[in-house]
């Protein structure tokens, strides 16, 4: 019998595990270790802001002491653009040189496409986070996917930030999974762009999607 899951909020003691299910979703919900090995780079890029600024949005599901999955949050984008680069950046540029990757010719082609993904990303978020202020992103470990996990975790960051009267939230949707699984749950395309080619990812497009709250 599987284990019972919790949903709970997050606690300081639960920063490795996160991190950890992070690294091991971030090629468009794939396992990123066998091209780039750096969990800690990785996981401070795409997690560490959340963890940090706003641990308060980040909500897990538990099941016995295992992490299943998680949803982060940000209740203001245009704020995250600023710690992000005054904060988490500098983070970034330190694990990059005491790791050794400037070293690394391969790791520069990822580096690039990685920061035109960022730029794009930023470009097309900052347009909609006048009426879609709060964004949020999704991670199930592998074993834990397509069992309404995803949904219930959601539900409590939404009900979050109505509590807090955040009007709107938007997301992007890489798969054509998550763009439905964003669609049943009301979330509207607003825009959409290219995704960077990385690692020999076939080409698809991310939908952003918002939800008026």
């Amino acid at each position: 019998m599987a284990p019972a899951l919790v949903l709970r909020a997050y606690d300081p003691a639960d920063a490795a595990a996160v991190r950890r299910i992070c690294f091991d979703t971030a090629l468009f919900g794939q396992p990123l270790r066998p091209v780039f090995d750096d969990e800690a780079l990785v996981a401070e890029a795409l997690e560490g802001y959340y963890l940090r600024y706003e641990p308060e949005l980040t909500f897990l599901a538990d099941a016995a002491g295992t992490l299943a999955g998680y949803v982060s949050g940000c209740a203001d984008t245009r704020l995250f653009h600023r710690r992000y680069a005054r904060g988490i950046a500098p983070r970034l540029l330190g694990l990059f040189l005491l790791h050794g990757h400037w070293l690394r010719p391969a790791v520069w082609a990822l580096l690039l496409a990685s920061a035109r993904a960022a730029r794009t990303w930023r470009d097309v978020h900052g347009v909609l986070a006048r009426d879609y202020p709060a964004h949020a992103h999704l991670n199930l470990a592998a074993a834990w996917r397509r069992q309404g996990i995803g949904a219930q975790l959601f539900d409590r960051l939404l009900a979050t930030l109505r509590a807090r009267d955040i009007r709107g939230l938007h997301i992007s949707a890489a798969s054509a999974g998550g763009q439905a699984f964003f669609a049943r749950a009301g979330f509207q395309r607003l825009a959409e762009y290219p995704a960077p080619a990385i690692l020999g990812q076939p080409p698809h497009t991310v939908h952003v999607m918002g939800l008026k709250l």
